[in-house]
């Protein structure tokens, strides 16, 4: 199945080693086509307290090349447009925050908290408004494709050749298949996390070639839950695609 295939392509994050590059050059935010003599990607989500964030600071001191928001990047979880923008403004006027968005370019994808309601797919009625929001706060350039179409996946590459990353961010809210089942543990047949189009799109940028290829996804690939029957309609382990 399609959920197995994202199974069995899940690569740990970390410090991957670039053979034969240089170590002054640096990346910019949106695109990059310079070489590195070692990549360094960091990643995380769940940011609760926008107004402390302090492990922040840690992560800047690590000096990663790259940092990944795994979604949950805010509680927003409203229909009311100017409280979303609200939280997204208590996360940038936080120092922190500051600190870590100048240092290295920020890439992100949104779970269900920042995409706009607990647990919400393709139902949620706010979701073109929330990511018109979503884009504006982490400076998506107006030519970029994720201002012509809906969703926010993204597909950025970093070093050139057979150096290349390539990092896959996936949009698993807002052509999820509505949840309206309660005693299943998996989604009905014909549900879907991804949505045909973003399937499609995932195909084709996975015949692209490169040296090493990342996937994120807003929720569990690899679930932890196997004994939580709940909490397994959270991950992918819950849907049969």
């Amino acid at each position: 199945s399609r959920r197995n295939f994202l199974k069995s392509s899940a690569i740990a994050l970390g410090a991957i080693a670039l053979e034969g590059c240089t170590k002054n050059e640096k990346i910019t935010r949106h695109k990059t086509t310079k070489k590195i003599s070692l990549f360094k990607l960091a990643a995380g989500s769940c940011l609760k307290k926008s107004t402390d964030a302090k492990a922040l600071n840690l992560i800047v001191d690590k000096k990663p090349n790259v940092f990944v928001w795994l979604g949950d990047n805010i509680y927003a979880d409203t229909t009311d447009m100017t409280l979303m923008k609200s939280k997204y403004n208590i996360l940038k006027s936080n120092p922190n925050f500051q600190k870590l968005f100048k240092f290295c370019p920020n890439y992100a994808i949104w779970d269900d908290h920042d995409y706009g309601e607990n647990n919400a797919g393709e139902e949620y009625t706010m979701k073109a408004q929330s990511q018109e929001i979503f884009l504006n706060f982490w400076e998506i350039p107006a030519n970029d494709e994720r201002r012509q179409r809906p969703g926010i996946y993204h597909s950025q590459y970093f070093g050139n050749g057979n150096q290349s990353i390539q990092l896959i961010q996936l949009d698993n809210r807002y052509f999820r298949s509505t949840r309206t089942w309660s005693s299943k543990v998996v989604a009905p047949k014909g549900s879907t996390m991804l949505g045909e189009t973003q399937w499609a799109w995932l195909t084709k940028e996975l015949s692209k070639p490169s040296a090493i290829k990342i996937i994120t996804s807003g929720i569990e690939i690899l679930s932890t839950y196997r004994n939580q029957p709940l909490a397994i309609r959270q991950t992918w382990e819950g849907w049969d695609e």
